[in-house]
Protein backbone atom coordinates (compact mmCIF):
# COMPACT_ATOMS: atom_id res chain seq x y z
CA UNK A 1 0.00 0.00 0.00
CA UNK A 2 2.34 2.28 1.12
CA UNK A 3 4.98 1.73 -1.96
CA UNK A 4 1.81 2.56 -4.25
CA UNK A 5 1.18 6.04 -2.39
CA UNK A 6 4.96 6.51 -3.34
CA UNK A 7 5.09 5.55 -6.76
CA UNK A 8 1.89 7.25 -7.10
CA UNK A 9 3.26 10.64 -5.73
CA UNK A 10 6.41 10.13 -7.87
CA UNK A 11 4.44 9.86 -10.73
CA UNK A 12 2.92 13.11 -10.10
CA UNK A 13 5.78 14.67 -9.48
CA UNK A 14 7.60 13.86 -12.61
CA UNK A 15 4.34 14.93 -14.72
CA UNK A 16 4.53 18.65 -12.55
CA UNK A 17 8.08 18.16 -13.66
CA UNK A 18 8.07 17.60 -17.04
CA UNK A 19 5.17 20.26 -17.38
CA UNK A 20 7.29 23.09 -16.02
CA UNK A 21 10.23 22.31 -17.99
CA UNK A 22 8.17 22.30 -21.24
CA UNK A 23 6.48 25.46 -20.64
CA UNK A 24 9.63 27.23 -19.79
CA UNK A 25 11.37 25.65 -22.91
CA UNK A 26 8.50 26.29 -24.99
CA UNK A 27 9.14 29.82 -27.70
CA UNK A 28 6.79 32.70 -27.05
CA UNK A 29 3.59 32.93 -29.05
CA UNK A 30 5.01 36.06 -30.37
CA UNK A 31 8.54 37.45 -31.60
CA UNK A 32 6.95 40.88 -29.88
CA UNK A 33 7.08 39.77 -26.48
CA UNK A 34 10.29 38.63 -26.76
CA UNK A 35 13.28 40.45 -26.66
CA UNK A 36 17.24 39.79 -26.08
CA UNK A 37 18.25 42.58 -24.78
CA UNK A 38 19.28 44.08 -21.90
CA UNK A 39 17.91 47.48 -20.19
CA UNK A 40 14.27 48.99 -20.26
CA UNK A 41 13.93 48.54 -23.40
CA UNK A 42 10.47 47.61 -24.67
CA UNK A 43 7.75 48.60 -27.50
CA UNK A 44 5.34 51.25 -27.11
CA UNK A 45 2.10 51.62 -28.72
CA UNK A 46 3.13 54.68 -31.00
CA UNK A 47 2.43 55.35 -34.04
CA UNK A 48 5.58 57.63 -35.12
CA UNK A 49 8.95 57.06 -34.75
CA UNK A 50 10.86 60.55 -34.75
CA UNK A 51 14.37 62.10 -34.25
CA UNK A 52 13.63 64.47 -31.35
CA UNK A 53 17.32 66.35 -31.57
CA UNK A 54 20.98 65.28 -32.90
CA UNK A 55 24.50 67.07 -31.43
CA UNK A 56 27.88 66.89 -32.72
CA UNK A 57 31.26 67.34 -30.56
CA UNK A 58 33.99 67.15 -32.72
CA UNK A 59 36.69 65.28 -31.32
CA UNK A 60 40.87 64.86 -31.46
CA UNK A 61 42.20 63.02 -35.19
CA UNK A 62 38.87 63.77 -37.66
CA UNK A 63 36.32 61.75 -35.04
CA UNK A 64 33.12 63.27 -34.34
CA UNK A 65 30.80 61.65 -31.55
CA UNK A 66 27.09 62.57 -32.62
CA UNK A 67 24.24 62.33 -30.07
CA UNK A 68 21.01 61.22 -31.55
CA UNK A 69 17.94 61.21 -29.20
CA UNK A 70 14.45 59.60 -30.50
CA UNK A 71 11.13 59.90 -29.00
CA UNK A 72 11.19 55.79 -28.85
CA UNK A 73 13.70 53.19 -28.54
CA UNK A 74 15.77 52.03 -31.47
CA UNK A 75 15.98 48.22 -31.92
CA UNK A 76 20.03 48.21 -32.16
CA UNK A 77 19.31 45.15 -34.67
CA UNK A 78 18.26 47.69 -37.73
CA UNK A 79 21.34 50.26 -37.27
CA UNK A 80 23.96 49.30 -39.31
CA UNK A 81 26.37 50.83 -42.26
CA UNK A 82 23.34 50.64 -44.74
CA UNK A 83 20.68 52.75 -42.15
CA UNK A 84 23.44 55.22 -40.99
CA UNK A 85 24.86 57.12 -44.07
CA UNK A 86 27.95 59.54 -44.41
CA UNK A 87 27.74 62.03 -47.59
CA UNK A 88 25.01 59.03 -48.95
CA UNK A 89 27.43 56.45 -48.95
CA UNK A 90 27.52 53.44 -47.11
CA UNK A 91 29.41 54.26 -43.34
CA UNK A 92 32.81 52.80 -43.30
CA UNK A 93 32.19 50.33 -40.21
CA UNK A 94 36.20 49.78 -39.61
CA UNK A 95 36.30 52.82 -37.17
CA UNK A 96 32.58 53.45 -36.47
CA UNK A 97 31.23 52.26 -32.72
CA UNK A 98 26.96 53.02 -32.25
CA UNK A 99 26.39 53.25 -28.53
CA UNK A 100 22.89 53.22 -26.93
CA UNK A 101 21.46 53.89 -23.84
CA UNK A 102 19.73 52.03 -21.49
CA UNK A 103 15.96 53.05 -22.32
CA UNK A 104 17.37 53.11 -26.05
CA UNK A 105 15.58 56.22 -26.69
CA UNK A 106 19.49 57.97 -27.23
CA UNK A 107 22.35 56.99 -29.97
CA UNK A 108 25.48 57.91 -29.93
CA UNK A 109 27.81 57.56 -33.30
CA UNK A 110 31.55 57.79 -33.28
CA UNK A 111 33.48 57.85 -36.10
CA UNK A 112 36.19 59.34 -38.42
CA UNK A 113 35.21 62.00 -40.52
CA UNK A 114 37.76 64.28 -42.68
CA UNK A 115 35.52 66.83 -44.06
CA UNK A 116 34.86 70.08 -42.06
CA UNK A 117 31.02 69.87 -43.09
CA UNK A 118 29.14 66.23 -44.13
CA UNK A 119 25.91 64.80 -43.99
CA UNK A 120 24.27 62.17 -42.04
CA UNK A 121 21.03 60.41 -43.60
CA UNK A 122 19.31 58.22 -40.74
CA UNK A 123 17.02 55.27 -43.09
CA UNK A 124 15.42 52.67 -42.31
CA UNK A 125 15.84 52.27 -38.55
CA UNK A 126 13.06 50.83 -36.68
CA UNK A 127 11.66 51.11 -33.27
CA UNK A 128 11.20 48.44 -30.80
CA UNK A 129 7.37 49.11 -31.76
CA UNK A 130 8.58 47.47 -35.33
CA UNK A 131 7.98 51.65 -36.73
CA UNK A 132 10.25 52.76 -39.55
CA UNK A 133 12.06 56.41 -38.66
CA UNK A 134 11.08 58.15 -41.90
CA UNK A 135 14.19 59.16 -44.11
CA UNK A 136 16.38 62.04 -42.56
CA UNK A 137 19.41 64.21 -43.84
CA UNK A 138 21.22 65.76 -41.16
CA UNK A 139 23.73 68.48 -42.52
CA UNK A 140 26.96 69.03 -40.14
Amino acid sequence: MKNTKIKTLVLIFSIISLGKCISLCAEPSSPKQSMSYHGMRIANDASDFNLLSSKIERLENNRVQIDFLFDQGVDPRSVNGKSVKLNNKVLPMDDTKFLFSKDGKMMRLMMNVSEKNFSVTLEGIMSFSEVSLKRIEIQY
